[in-house]
């Protein structure tokens, strides 16, 4: 009987290990495979780790984020397209060149958060925080910008905003392209 035990069990690590193996590098993956975060455990296992996370590149498109914290985390070049970012806090965040393209951040935290060049088409940011964040090449076409906060905020010639949406009146500050704020915390 022992013998027998034995052999599954050596036969179930083979499997589990080829299975492993076999799975797509999460970075690499394409389009049509959910990588990252392919099950709910691997998702809560990767966003419960001590510290400002480190997540350059990674995809976490139509992922369900709500009231997750990120503040400070490293997100740039991200895929966030059709996350739900419900309540979350991106506050500091590094966002830079992230694809936030039809991602509910309804009233998400994103004081000063680093939107540099990042697509934010079609995304809900209806009451969120943006004050301070740097919105500099940003694409923020066809967003839901109801009630967002834009209060110092900076953002630069490349910005490109909803059709009749006026962000200096929402309390945006322009800054053109290379010129840096001496004081950004402030």
């Amino acid at each position: 009987m022992n013998k027998w035990k034995a052999t599954v069990a050596v036969l179930l690590v083979v499997v589990v290990a080829q299975f492993w193996m076999s799975r797509p590098n999460p970075v690499q993956a394409s389009n049509n495979e959910q990588a990252i975060g392919e099950t709910p455990i691997e998702l809560y296992l990767l966003l419960n780790q001590p510290g400002p996370l480190w997540m350059y590149g990674i995809n976490l498109s139509r992922a369900e984020l709500r009231l997750i914290d990120l503040r400070g985390a490293t997100l740039s070049y991200a895929n966030l397209e059709k996350a739900d970012l419900f309540y979350a806090d991106l506050s500091e965040a590094n966002l830079s060149f992230a694809n936030l393209a039809n991602a509910d951040l309804d009233r998400a935290d994103l004081e000063r958060a680093f939107l540099y060049w990042a697509k934010l088409d079609d995304a809900i940011l209806t009451d969120t925080d943006l004050r301070k964040a740097d919105l500099s090449g940003a694409s923020l076409l066809r967003a839901d910008l109801t009630g967002a906060d834009l209060k110092g905020a900076t953002y630069d010639e490349d910005t490109a905003w909803p059709r009749g949406f006026d962000p200096e009146k929402e309390g945006a500050i322009f800054q053109p392209s290379g010129q840096v704020d001496d004081d950004p915390q402030s």
